[in-house]
């Protein structure tokens, strides 16, 4: 992408399979709206292949991407066996479905590295619903990554994950792994605690992952997130806002 992009609010049917570079060239797209309400794999690309790579794009507030199965607002569906990025990626739109719903993807079956992205859209679903990715089904990787949407709900009590609606791991079982390194979600007090992953077991590596309440700003400082790259990665406001990472130096 050389430029901001806008669809002017009209409905966007997404790129359907996709297995190459998309560069976004820290560009925005406005206006996003893929409502396909009876429609599996949805997303800005409805299902990633092998090699996918995603990156340096933000997906605006405004945006509303709706589904039925594997929704996401970055990626439905990663393909199974599949190794893809996605890297440098936000996402401020609004995202529902039913089952397999996330903010940047909706559920991989491949191997997906995720770094340097976050999410503040609402996400709602009825399982395995996540701030950042909804199901999980093979061996990724977080780094860097943030979910500080106000809602992320699952209407019938369903699985729901700050970061992951379910990965498919069992405690002691054998099974794909999913690990995080300086990852970190916001929950709000009056709606309830919201762990990392509603169902299965996610591994931290190196410094882990952080649970942080909305607007609660004492613990945002840089001593108790010890590890995290705050020269290169992060930055942080200490006492008044939680981490965010830095924003990129483009050059016109």
């Amino acid at each position: 992408m050389d430029n901001n992009s806008s669809v002017g609010g009209k409905a966007f049917t997404g790129i359907g399979n996709f297995a190459g570079r998309l560069e976004g060239n820290h560009k925005k797209i406005c206006g996003l709206k893929i409502i396909k309400t009876i429609t599996d794999n949805v997303g800005l690309i409805s299902i990633l292949g092998d090699g996918g790579y995603i990156c340096n794009l933000t997906i605006a507030k405004g945006g509303s991407i709706k589904g039925t199965n594997w929704v996401g607002a970055c990626v439905g569906k990663v393909a199974k066996d599949a190794e893809v990025t996605i890297k440098g990626v936000t996402n401020h739109a609004t995202v529902e479905g039913t089952n397999f719903v996330g903010g940047l993807v909706g559920a991989s079956a491949g191997k997906l590295t995720t770094s340097n992205s976050s999410n503040s859209g609402n996400v709602n679903g009825e399982n395995s619903v996540g701030g950042i990715v909804g199901g999980n089904y093979s061996n990724n990787y977080l780094a860097n990554v943030y979910s500080y949407a106000k809602s992320i709900t699952s209407e019938n009590g369903g699985q729901l994950g700050g970061i992951v609606g379910h990965h498919n791991k069992d405690t002691g079982a054998a099974g794909p792994t999913f690990k995080v390194q300086s990852v970190y979600w916001l929950y709000d007090a009056t709606v309830g605690t919201v762990s990392i992953t509603g169902g299965g077991v996610i591994t931290g590596t190196g410094h882990g992952f952080s649970k942080l309440m909305l607007a609660k700003f004492a613990n945002a400082t840089v001593t108790n997130f010890l590890g995290w790259d705050f020269e290169k990665v992060w930055e942080i406001l200490e006492g008044a806002e939680y981490p965010t990472l830095r924003k990129p130096v483009v050059t016109p």
